[in-house]
């Protein structure tokens, strides 16, 4: 299973054509690309298509990649998107797994790194909305937002997830400056 977060910069119409422009191409590039080389490949050939397409080129484009394998271990790939973090009620821990934007620079290169969530983390990734100040420029998750999946991740994921959202609407009211995506991953609790 591959899971893609991405997020196109830019305002309006311009912005959703490129998405849906951007999500075409996603699926053309997984569909030819091999599972078994992982998120850090998949989106070195989508950096590579991106490079070579002038209208793909005119946009700006961060992506994170989860792919779920057999044994129940997660890979995980970024393009320039915000850091993923595992949050327990014991802390955060942020994984270095950053790479350059989207078709930036020729033969883009994409480390993956492997991970098992234990039953009590979350792996947590966000869009760069969810804190245009601080997540835009690189930093990590609010504190305020840790904080609310920590406490909450005990009682389920959907909790988790309906508490995050609560956080972000709260925090960003009504009418947000940007757009956020908050995306919760756990292990299977049987």
């Amino acid at each position: 299973d591959r899971l893609v977060l991405a997020d196109v910069m830019g305002p309006g119409l311009q912005a959703k054509a490129g998405a849906i422009a951007h999500a075409a191409v996603m699926r053309a590039v997984n569909d030819t690309a091999n599972p078994a080389d992982g998120p850090g490949r998949f989106l070195e050939m989508l950096s590579g298509v991106m490079r070579r397409d002038p209208v793909l080129a005119q946009s700006i484009v961060t992506a994170a990649v989860v792919d779920r394998r057999e044994d129940g271990a997660l890979e995980i790939a970024s393009a320039g998107h915000p850091t993923p973090v595992v949050v327990a009620a014991s802390g955060a821990r942020a994984l270095d797994v950053g790479g350059p934007l989207l078709g930036l620079v020729d033969a883009a290169e994409y480390r993956a790194q492997r991970l098992t969530l234990s039953r009590d983390e979350i792996l947590v990734l966000v869009t760069d909305g969810v804190e245009p100040q601080l997540l835009a420029g690189g930093g990590c998750l609010p504190d305020g937002l840790v904080a609310t999946i920590a406490a909450n991740g005990s009682a389920g994921l959907s909790v988790a997830a309906d508490a995050a959202e609560r956080w972000a609407r709260a925090t960003h009211g009504p009418s947000p400056p940007d757009d956020w995506s908050i995306l919760l991953l756990a292990a299977a609790r049987t």
